[in-house]
This record gives structure tokens, sequence and C-alpha cells, in this order.
């Protein structure tokens, strides 16, 4: 009964990971494409910082 809830949780983790992944994908394409969007513009930081950014999280995300 453990496992199956260990197994369950774990798919949770995964799907929730994957999801970020492809969300944080989405955003660096969008940056590639020029459409930096109001974040942008209201954290102050310079394009190719916010992609370097999104780059080290979407690198995290794939560690795990």
């Amino acid at each position: 009964m453990e496992a199956i809830a260990q197994r369950e949780k774990y798919e949770l983790l995964k799907n929730k990971v994957q999801e970020k992944q492809a969300l944080l994908t989405i955003d660096l394409q969008k940056m590639k494409a020029g459409k930096g969007g109001v974040k942008l513009f209201l954290t102050g930081k310079s394009k190719e910082e916010e992609m370097n950014i999104i780059d080290k999280h979407i690198q995290e995300v794939n560690f795990f």
C-alpha cells in the first residue's frame, strides 16, 4: 500500500517538473523571438540576463 502511495507521489512530482520545464521552454522561446513582455519591463533586467536566468532554471529542472 505504501509503495502505491509513493509511486503516485512520484508521478505527481514528475508531472509538475515536466509542466514547469515546458513553461520555461516556452518563455525562453518567446524571449528569443524578441517578446519580452511586461515581466521583462518590470524586472528591469536585460533580455540576455533574463534569457540566462530562464536557461538556468531549465537546466535545474532537467537535473531532476
